[in-house]
């Protein structure tokens, strides 16, 4: 089958509205403004070389603003021709600059696009393009819950990579075929157990197992500690139970919090099942990174050789879990699993800064791909800042989240916001001691971006409140330097700097919330 633009277009159509600010124009204004594209382009699509006419067609898209149509005609044009010459990657950010502006269902317009390219691939570096982009775009599904599109993706990379004499990569897809279909087994599975224990839990509010399901799920897959623990508190496992009543009801303090996370750390150790053994372990990790902070000697030691042994995946999942916390963190979930946490900021002595919330993490690629539908950044990782966004683009977020959040109204930070939750109550920037334990910099990260909360939090609870990477204010100001800037040149006070543009992949973005 032979894939027109009509149809890359008819896949653009069917939106989610999960990326820009606009719907597309109709199917005919497109297509009408694709003839003049198609136009005034002749001479550069002529040629043996089509890549300097795609890559005019999106600088020119990215000036044409007053025009809608023409706009996401030369977006898709670019897209469409990308595809065709075997440039997947160009194809891809093309579309993902489409969506920055309009809402399009991106990962399905990849797909097509993806399958255009294998259709016209007809050198081995196309080939291999199309299963590389093929592996990219199943693991976006995947995390989407989109695995009909991953089965999909993984069947055209399969086709191409059979045509090359390329064991490794073969390998390499029957692998992601393996684990895309463990993914859509276990989400059928808990889909499938969730809505039976809900209609128990409608007969019997009682029902130990289904309770101790519901809670599981609340807790484990979307983050939500304060809801699952009512549930679990009534769980068919009675150490569970135990557990789970001792946090409901935990107060302040190191030790307290410390033994908690030993309690939840005894769960995961004796867990037979994989997904229980990381939720118990991510709790563990909660408790004790903020157990961590008033300890000191052997038991501080104890506790952060367990916070390393944890790894990564625990650190970022205790950072999106709340309980415990005494209203002090309030949790939005942007997509099923997806969630962002938001911690309470109070205001300063002086009055200056008025109480509000802030992102308790930079924003993260897998937070931005659940809103916008894409991910510009350059060094991709779900649980990285995400990069390679200007001012505008974070507002664009920012709106979308405040329309779905309600109760929230999402802003950028100010400078004194900023500052104020850096020093988290201190007269200075305590944290320069040891700015290791605390911040991705210069001296440290390696000129490469870390995933959030892989490091310890300041007593508020924030991460990265220096590098990593550098975040905008709603000036256009980038606040707190990154990885490529010293912590020894901050000890006075954060740098901040001017830009205009995103430039580097090193600037990203923390979110801002008041009530309203």
């Amino acid at each position: 089958m032979r894939f027109s633009f009509a149809f890359v277009l008819a896949l653009a159509f069917c939106t989610s509205a999960q990326a820009g600010e606009r719907k597309l124009p109709s199917k005919a204004a497109i297509e009408a403004a694709k003839r003049l594209v198609a136009e005034t382009f002749a001479k550069e699509l002529s040629e043996s070389d089509k890549a300097p006419a795609v890559k005019a067609m999106l600088e020119l898209a990215e000036k044409t603003t007053g025009d809608a149509p023409s706009q996401a005609a030369l977006y898709l044009s670019a897209a469409e021709i990308a595809a065709r010459i075997g440039d997947t990657r160009l194809a891809f950010d093309a579309v993902e600059q489409l969506a920055r502006v309009f809402d399009v269902d991106v990962l399905a317009t990849k797909g097509s696009l993806l399958d255009l390219a294998a259709e016209h691939a007809k050198t081995n570096d196309a080939r291999v393009s199309v299963a590389n982009r093929g592996l990219e775009l199943a693991d976006a599904a995947v995390s989407a819950g989109k695995f009909d599109l991953a089965d999909s993706a993984l069947k055209t990379a399969a086709g191409e990579s059979a045509k090359l004499r390329d064991a490794h990569l073969r390998k390499e897809i029957a692998a992601k075929r393996r684990t895309v279909e463990k993914a859509r087994k276990q989400a059928s599975r808990v889909e499938s157990e969730i809505a039976d224990a809900r209609k128990k839990l409608a007969a019997d509010p009682g029902d130990s197992a289904a309770n101790e399901s519901l809670g599981k799920h609340l807790a484990f897959d979307l983050g939500d500690w304060t809801a699952g623990l009512k549930h679990l508190a009534k769980a068919k496992d009675a150490q569970l139970r135990a557990v789970a009543v001792v946090d409901q009801s935990l107060e302040s303090g190191s030790k307290q919090m410390a033994q908690a996370g030993d309690l939840w750390w005894s769960l995961a150790e004796s867990a037979r099942d994989t997904r229980d053994k990381a939720g118990y372990q991510s709790r563990a990790v909660f408790w004790y990174t903020r157990a961590v902070v008033g300890l000191s000697g052997l038991a501080k030691a104890r506790i952060e050789k367990r916070i390393a042994e944890a790894g990564e995946e625990a650190l970022a999942a205790a950072a999106s879990q709340n309980g415990g916390d005494n209203g002090k963190f309030v949790n939005v979930t942007l997509a099923p699993g997806v969630v962002m946490r938001l911690v309470k900021i109070p205001a300063s002595e002086d009055g200056k800064i008025k109480e509000f919330y802030l992102g308790q993490t930079e924003v993260t690629q897998k937070q931005w791909m659940a809103v916008m539908g894409s991910n510009p950044s350059a060094q991709k990782g779900d649980n990285l800042p995400v990069g390679l966004v200007s001012v505008k683009d974070c507002q664009s977020f920012l709106n979308r989240v405040s329309a779905a959040a309600g109760r929230l109204k999402f802003r950028l930070p100010n400078e004194g916001e900023l500052t104020h939750a850096y020093l988290a109550g201190q007269r200075s920037s305590y944290y320069l001691d040891r700015p290791g334990d605390y911040f991705w910099t210069l001296e440290n990260g390696g000129k490469v971006l870390h995933p959030v909360a892989s490091l310890k939090p300041n007593p508020w609870g924030l991460y990265d409140m220096l590098g990593n990477c550098g975040e905008w204010c709603d000036d256009g100001m980038m606040w707190g330097g990154s990885v490529w800037n010293r912590a020894e040149d901050q000890k006075e006070k954060p740098i901040k700097s001017p830009h205009d543009k995103p430039s580097a992949g090193v600037i990203g973005f923390r979110a801002a919330a008041d009530s309203i």
